[in-house]
């Protein structure tokens, strides 16, 4: 489990959009599925880990992130990030609650799999 202090100015300096999985009704009787950007807001990303492995006679790159953010309490594990710097897409596969009183709020984040 991270364990996330103090951030001095500057430390949040990568622009994240918070999305979240949207159902919406077609006027036809089916729904359209899309990503809806919740919010834009400034992070900590860093890398964590990285692996590479063999799916389907094909090699696939996953790497692990700690996103820290400031602190939300609408962010869950059904979300994903689009990380704005890099263009690169990240599902949430763990967000650290702690309660309302907090600063910051630790996300643990995966980017090269199906979002």
């Amino acid at each position: 489990m991270p364990i996330v202090g103090r951030y001095e100015i500057g430390e949040l300096d990568q622009r994240v959009e918070l999305q979240k999985f949207t159902r919406s009704p077609d006027g036809q009787g089916g729904f359209t599925e899309t990503w809806t950007t919740e919010a834009t807001v400034w992070a900590h990303v860093r890398p964590q880990t990285g692996r590479e492995r063999e799916f389907a006679d094909r090699q696939t790159a996953e790497a692990g992130y700690l996103v820290v953010i400031r602190y939300r309490d609408d962010v869950d594990e059904t979300w994903r990030f689009k990380w704005l710097n890099t263009g690169r897409l990240m599902n949430i596969r763990y967000v650290q609650q702690r309660g309302g009183r907090e600063l910051y709020l630790p996300i643990e984040a995966e980017r090269g799999v199906a979002t």
